[in-house]
């Protein structure tokens, strides 16, 4: 699998509003990635449906740090990866992800009824 770069557009910036930016944006991160287990029969369906929705993202030159972010959880089993996500990286995850789903099929019919 290809690997995509999530790289900081602050970096011409004071350190001040650095933070200030950062922290704006974390704001808007309200979903997880690992709660798209009950959506996706597994967890590199997730990845998949993740890295193509990210792939979209980066060939729009929407910036992945607005949407994206990576996060470590610690649980019983150890440490793992997780994705903080945005509303519209939420959608566009689960748009990407196998149509034989029933939630995903469900969301790329009503996206193509809206648009029609």
């Amino acid at each position: 699998m290809n690997t995509l770069v999530i790289s900081s557009y602050f970096e011409h910036v004071s350190p001040t509003i650095r933070n200030f930016l950062e922290a704006l944006t974390e704001k808007g991160l309200c979903y997880r990635a690992s709660s798209l287990h009950s959506v996706f029969e597994s967890a590199e369906e997730i990845s998949n449906a993740l890295y193509r929705a990210m792939l979209v993202c980066n060939r729009a030159r929407i910036p992945l740090r607005e949407h994206f972010n990576i996060i470590y959880v610690a649980d019983d089993q150890g440490v793992r990866t997780d994705w903080k996500l945005s509303r519209f990286a939420f959608c566009l995850v689960v748009l990407n992800g196998n149509s034989a789903l029933p939630l995903v099929g469900r969301m790329q019919l009503e996206l193509l009824r809206h648009l029609l």
